[in-house]
């Protein structure tokens, strides 16, 4: 019970901190209703179709506190919360969360895979500047070089299995 109480305890006192989601998101109004006329309503007033992370983890295969810890670090910030503080994502979170996803296997860091994500944004629309060219460049030769050697660790894999398969 102790466990329990605790844990209500952080998570009252984290939200004693917090002011309501009108003051932290100013230009997103987000109600949620589980039919699809209110639904929609919802999605004229935050300009896109959003998700629960519920849904975001079904789509993405990631588990719930993964999609939590990118949100608590910042990578995948939620992109409104509702008035009981649950996590709004839209399709632009989706497709974030999506090269979050891509890079991780490559060993990218988290602060990487935010520079990586940094760059990525700004170039939408938008001519990447030289810095980030270069910057990307670089990441690129460091994931080329990751993916051969997650390639040679598979060949080596395959060899480790046909070596079992061929035993009596």
């Amino acid at each position: 019970m102790q466990g329990a109480q605790r844990r209500a305890g952080k998570w009252a006192s984290i939200l004693e901190g917090l002011t309501t989601h009108h003051e932290l998101y100013p230009n997103v109004m987000v109600e949620l209703y589980p039919d699809k006329e209110r639904r929609s309503l919802m999605t004229a007033k935050t300009g896109s179709t959003t998700m629960h992370i519920g849904e975001l983890a079904e789509r993405t295969g990631l588990s719930l506190r993964t999609i939590r810890h990118y949100d608590d670090v910042g990578l995948l910030p939620a992109t409104a919360r509702t008035d009981g503080g649950f996590r709004v994502y839209s399709e632009d979170d989706f497709d974030r969360l999506m090269v979050i996803k891509q890079m991780k296997p490559l060993g990218f860091s988290l602060e990487e895979m935010a520079e990586i994500l940094g760059i990525l944004a700004a170039g939408q629309g938008h001519e990447v500047p030289e810095e980030g060219r270069a910057r990307l460049s670089d990441f690129l030769e460091q994931a080329v070089r990751q993916r051969a050697k997650m390639a040679r660790n598979l060949a080596q894999a395959d060899e480790f299995i046909q070596r079992l398969n061929a035993q009596p």
